[in-house]
């Protein structure tokens, strides 16, 4: 974020991984290699509160992971922010991540 030329009052990351969630928010040493080689990158160059949780269905981006014909996308929620967004921060749903190491 060093090379933007303005500076950014609020930064909002989201994800509709909870795992992605859990995984950013500890110590990325605890991960195997290739899993602590991303977290690590993600914690160096954001700040992990800046992270929050986006449902599936609610995530417009995920349209496309999904099979969509061209046509459907002109009517989908991708060209949509969930309506929650819309309100203040405060009002957003909070989702608690609970991290168990072990089984």
């Amino acid at each position: 974020m060093d090379d933007i030329c303005c500076k950014l009052k609020d930064v909002y990351l989201w994800t509709d991984s909870t795992i992605t969630l859990a995984w950013i928010r500890l110590h990325s040493r605890i991960w195997t290699t290739f899993v602590a080689n991303r977290v690590g990158t993600i914690q160096t160059n954001t700040d992990t509160k800046d992270w929050h949780h986006v449902s599936g269905v609610e995530n417009p981006a995920d349209i496309i992971t999904r099979d969509c014909a061209p046509l459907d996308l002109k009517n989908s929620q991708m060209w949509h922010d969930p309506e929650w967004l819309k309100l203040h921060q405060s009002q957003w749903p909070v989702l608690n991540v609970k991290v168990v190491l072990s089984i």
